[in-house]
C-alpha cells in the first residue's frame, strides 16, 4: 500500500545541500562568533536545548538544575516557539534578540544533537560545551557510517570527516550511559577518551508504569518518506491480522510530521492513531514496542519494561547502505512477526542509578568553574 502524494522534500533531504548550507552559513557567521567570543561571559548563566523540543536528556537535566541549582541560572532555548518548556525554566526563540543575547553571554552550553539545538551564534572559545546525546546508537553514526558523509567523492568525504572531528573537539564532554557506548562515541565522534564521560543517562531510569494492550511503533527517520510508509504498512498488516493488542500508536519522526494527515485519511480506524508528540507517553504504557532502528526501543526495554521488536523490509541493503552496530544487527528481523518479541534481559543494559543526573550537573561545574 501506498500513499499516492508526499511532502515536498527539504534540505534535510539531500545530503549534499544539507552539508554545504551548514558549512555556508557557518563561514557567513564567522566573523560575528569570534567576536561574540570576546565578549564578557556571566558564569552562573547556562544555555540548554533541543532541535525537537523540551524532552529526552535534556529535559531532565533542565528540570533537575531548576529544582536543586538555584544559584545556576538556567535558559533553555526553543527550536520552535511552539515547544512547550516548564514555567519555572527561563525558555524564549533562540531566534528572537532575547536568544541571541542568551547564546553570546552564557558561559555553558548543554546540546543534545548538536549546536543547532541552541543557535548559530554561540561563541568558539570563552565558553563550555556538553554534548548529552538523543539517542541509543543501534544505527551506525557519526564517522562509523559512510552513509552519513555527504558524498562518495573522497574530496568531499574527507573534508566532512575533518569538519566534524574538528567541530566535535568543541564539547568538554559526551555523557554516556556506559563504558560500552562511550567506545562507540569515541570511533563515531572522533573524540578522546577523557571527552567520553560515563554517568549513566537520565532518560535510562527504572519506572513503573501500567501497560495497556497497545502496541506503539516508532520509526526513525529515513531520506526517502516512502520507506517509512512502507515499514508503517507491513506495521499495520501485522497488528490488524492479531488480536490480543486492541491500539496501534505510530509516533513519527518531527521531519515527518507532514505525513500525518496522509495517513490519517489513509488509515480511518478509532484503533490506529498518528503522532508526532512526546513519544515515550506512548512507550511507558504499551506492551510492546516496535522500531527499525530508532533508541526508542531502548527506553522502551530499559526504563519501562516493554516488549521490544526491531525490524526493516530491507535490512541487507540498509545494513550495507548505513551499517548497524553489531549487538542488534543479530535481532533485526526483514518484517514484522509479533510473536517474535525481545525482552530487557536479552541486553546488558542495565538502569541508570539516581544520581546520574547529579553526576552531570557536578561534572559540567568542575569543569567550566
Amino acid at each position: 500500500m501506498t500513499i499516492g502524494h508526499f511532502p515536498m522534500p527539504n534540505m534535510f533531504r539531500n545530503k549534499i545541500w544539507r552539508f554545504f548550507s551548514q558549512v555556508s552559513i557557518e563561514v557567513l557567521l564567522s566573523l560575528f562568533k569570534l567576536i561574540f567570543s570576546l565578549t564578557p561571559k556571566l558564569k552562573n548563566q547556562w544555555v540548554i536545548g533541543h532541535n525537537h523540543g523540551f524532552c529526552d536528556n535534556a529535559k531532565l537535566v533542565a528540570q533537575e538544575i531548576a529544582k536543586s541549582r538555584k544559584d545556576i541560572k538556567l535558559v533553555w532555548l526553543k527550536s520552535d516557539s511552539g515547544h512547550s518548556v516548564d514555567d519555572n525554566i527561563i525558555s524564549c526563540s533562540k531566534y528572537s534578540l532575547l536568544g541571541v543575547y542568551y547564546q553570546i553571554t552564557s558561559k555553558v552550553f548543554i546540546v543534545s544533537t548538536g549546536t543547532n539545538d541552541i543557535g548559530r551564534l554561540t561563541p568558539y572559545f570563552g565558553c563550555y560545551y556538553f554534548n548529552l546525546w538523543h539517542g541509543w546508537p543501534i544505527k551506525k553514526i557519526g564517522l562509523d557510517s559512510k552513509e552519513t558523509s555527504p558524498s562518495t567523492t573522497n574530496a568531499i568525504n574527507n573534508l566532512y570527516k575533518f569538519l566534524y572531528r574538528r567541530s566535535n573537539q568543541r564539547y568538554s564532554a559526551f555523557f554516556c550511559h556506559n563504558s560500552a557506548q562511550a567506545k562507540v562515541f569515541q570511533q563515531a565522534f572522533g573524540v578522546a577518551e577523557n571527552k567520553t564521560i560515563v554517568t549513566g543517562w537520565p532518560r535510562l531510569k527504572e519506572i513503573k508504569s501500567g501497560k495497556l494492550a497497545q502496541l506503539t511503533f516508532a520509526p526513525t527517520w529515513h531520506t526517502d518518506s516512502k520507506t517509512t510508509v512502507n515499514l508503517i504498512d507491513s506495521v499495520v498488516t501485522e497488528f490488524e491480522r492479531q488480536s490480543e493488542l486492541k491500539k496501534l500508536c505510530v509516533c513519527l519522526h518531527p521531519f515527518d510530521k507532514g505525513l500525518i494527515t496522509q495517513l490519517e485519511l489513509k488509515y480511518r480506524s478509532n484503533n490506529i492513531t498518528f503522532n508526532c508528540g512526546d513519544t515515550m507517553e506512548n512507550v511507558k504504557k504499551s506492551k510492546v514496542v516496535i522500531s527499525d532502528f530508532s533508541s526508542t526501543v531502548i527506553d522502551a526495554m530499559v526504563t519501562y519494561n516493554c516488549e521490544i521488536i526491531l525490524f526493516h523490509d530491507n535490512i541487507k541493503q540498509y545494513k550495507n547502505e548505513r551499517g548497524v552496530y553489531s549487538e542488534f544487527s543479530q535481532i533485526i528481523e526483514s518484517k514484522v512477526d509479533l510473536n517474535k518479541t525481545v525482552k530487557k534481559d536479552f541486553f546488558n543494559i542495565q538502569p541508570s542509578d539516581n544520581e546520574c543526573t547529579s553526576k552531570i550537573i557536578d561534572h559540567i561545574i568542575s569543569i567550566s568553574r
